[in-house]
């Protein structure tokens, strides 16, 4: 049985509706222009380009993403489209949905708190939906950004473009490097083969993987250090690469065998890595 089958269709459905949504949303941006200074310093400072050229969707656009996301959520999950109605009712807000969207962006704790409580919203699903009409426009400036800085210069274990974590790690094919994939703006980066993405561990020692049986393709590697894990994939073993939510999503069982060891894997913005 394909390993894929492993994940109920309905769950495949729901992730690649909303992956379509997201591709509405998925335009050109103004023209994103880095200066050399911000380039030196995005290195020096170790800080996520977006700190040096800001976030600034368009209101009405971001308001149609927070209304297909719900949508979309509500076709699928019907169980929760009470809950969904709240966060729903945030697209009246209209001059301040870009704002609420740079909160999550940046993961300011305390407004997105601050926001939930106030219109009494179910926090888990909040961030659920602003995770997911967040996406596209973060992958948009990822996109734009692209060319104008070397990655080569960047070996810090948070997207350079966002600031989030990976989601996984790919061996390239051909070079066999290791790359981190953002799990918000999809940008990929070199990574030591070597190194925990969680801790920077380098113990050889306690950095160890594990596969699942007559799978060549995927592999969970673990540090013993801080029981942090990461998915990867083994480019050269695949034809081609589906999008990255619905790979993420195909090898949940892999997550489901690294937590029964004890092993967790990090979400979300980098601490303080926003700068200004």
């Amino acid at each position: 049985m394909p390993k894929e089958l492993l994940v109920p269709k309905e769950i495949l459905d729901f992730y690649g509706e909303l992956i379509r949504v997201q591709d509405k949303f998925s335009g050109d941006l103004l023209p994103v222009t880095l200066t050399e200074k911000q380039k030196d310093t995005f290195i020096n400072e170790k800080a996520p380009l977006l700190n040096f050229t800001g976030f600034h969707p368009e209101k009405e656009k971001v308001k149609q993403a927070l209304l297909e996301v719900c949508r979309v959520t509500a076709e699928y999950r019907p169980q929760v489209a009470g809950k969904l109605a709240g966060i729903q009712a945030l697209a009246d807000l209209e001059e301040e949905l870009p704002k609420v969207l740079e909160r999550f962006l940046w993961q300011d704790k305390s407004y997105i708190s601050e926001l939930v409580e106030q219109h009494r919203l179910d926090g888990n699903l909040t961030s659920f939906v602003f995770f997911n009409v967040l996406k596209p426009f973060v992958a948009n400036y990822a996109r734009n950004l692209e060319g104008q800085y070397d990655k080569n210069r960047w070996f810090e274990r948070y997207c350079p473009v966002c600031g989030w974590k990976p989601s996984f790690a790919v061996i390239s094919a051909g070079s066999h490097r290791r790359l981190l994939h953002c799990s918000l703006c999809e940008t990929e980066w070199p990574f030591a083969g070597l190194e925990c993405p969680h801790c920077s561990n380098t113990d050889h020692d306690t950095l160890k993987y594990f596969t699942v049986e007559d799978d060549e393709v995927y592999r969970v590697n673990v540090c013993e250090r801080c029981k942090g894990y990461i998915k990867t994939i083994d480019e050269e073993k695949i034809i081609t690469r589906e999008n990255a939510l619905i790979t993420d999503i195909k090898t949940i069982h892999l997550d489901i065998l690294a937590e029964r060891e004890g092993y967790i894997k990090e979400v979300g913005i980098s601490e303080n890595k926003k700068t200004n």
